[in-house]
């Protein structure tokens, strides 16, 4: 496969949705304002109608949407994660003693999952709830992790999700890209257990998104580390559809190909444009 020329065409179709989403992004970003949670300073200017000219402005916002928010994500909570475990068990199916026993014991094995082994899961929903109910704009991303081997659900915001301007629904998209921030460790982890190329990657560099940068005002933390050995990598994962040479789609009985994009994983690192992974994203 010529690497080169799959990522060239996999992160031109991600760097024009992302552009198309960006107006989008800045508006989610400007209305953390009117959460209330960071504290102005007074400003000192001049005014003509003030004694003397000089006078000091100070900045109140009404938290009464931060307090709309919270209501919501510990409403939503209290459904989605209540105490006795966030899965209900049904039987659909004919009502016998075995297939509601079943519809129990599965109920117990998944609750036991989420509480105990997955223990991201209870605090990832809650804080995915809250930005919910700030700008709606959040998703569940469910696969299976190769560096903790087991099944994974965790939450995605929108402004990581990159997606074409005109779809209305995520089955029906071409291109579907999550942007991944990613520590050294587990970028090696990844190339170690073959889930990524083993390739040299070019040093990453600090490109918050507006989201992260107005974050990172409002809690009044920098997110650009001193250490270049602390900079994340950026990995776009695409599901897209493409037609790689050598890989073509062909009916069955044909020879030629057909000329229909088939559908694939791609992980690209942003900064070094390398292909870290192409996979099959079909059944044969």
């Amino acid at each position: 496969i010529n690497s080169k020329k799959v990522g060239f065409v996999a992160i031109e179709g991600i760097e024009e949705d992302e552009n198309d989403s960006s107006e989008w992004r800045q508006q989610r970003a400007d209305g953390m304002d009117l959460l209330a949670v960071k504290v102005e300073r007074p400003a000192s200017g001049v005014v003509a109608s003030a004694p003397g000219g000089q006078t000091t402005v100070s900045t109140v916002r009404d938290p009464i949407m931060l307090e709309a928010v919270t209501i919501f994500q510990a409403n939503a909570y209290g459904e989605l994660c209540p105490s006795e475990g966030p899965c209900k068990g049904v039987n659909y199916g004919p009502e016998t003693a075995d297939g509601d026993k079943l519809a129990e014991d599965f109920e117990k094995d998944m609750n036991y999952y989420l509480t105990n082994t997955a223990t991201e899961y209870s605090p990832d929903t809650r804080k995915m709830l809250f930005w919910t109910g700030y700008a709606s704009g959040m998703f569940k991303k469910v696969y299976t992790c190769p560096l903790r081997r087991r099944p994974v659900s965790e939450s995605v915001d929108g402004s990581d999700l990159i997606l074409p301007s005109n779809i209305t629904d995520l089955e029906n998209s071409a291109r579907v890209t999550h942007r991944i921030n990613m520590r050294r460790a587990t970028m090696r982890r990844m190339q170690i257990i073959g889930a990524y190329r083993d390739i040299d990657l070019t040093q990453p560099t600090s490109d918050p998104t507006v989201l992260e940068e107005k974050k990172g005002s409002v809690v009044g933390i920098s997110l650009k580390p001193d250490r270049p050995e602390d900079q994340d990598y950026t990995v776009l994962e695409s599901y897209c559809e493409l037609d790689i040479k050598g890989f073509e789609h062909k009916e069955k009985g044909e020879k030629e190909p057909s000329g229909l994009p088939l559908p694939y994983r791609v992980a690209i690192d942003r900064d070094s444009r390398e292909i870290l992974e192409i996979r099959r994203n079909w059944d044969e």
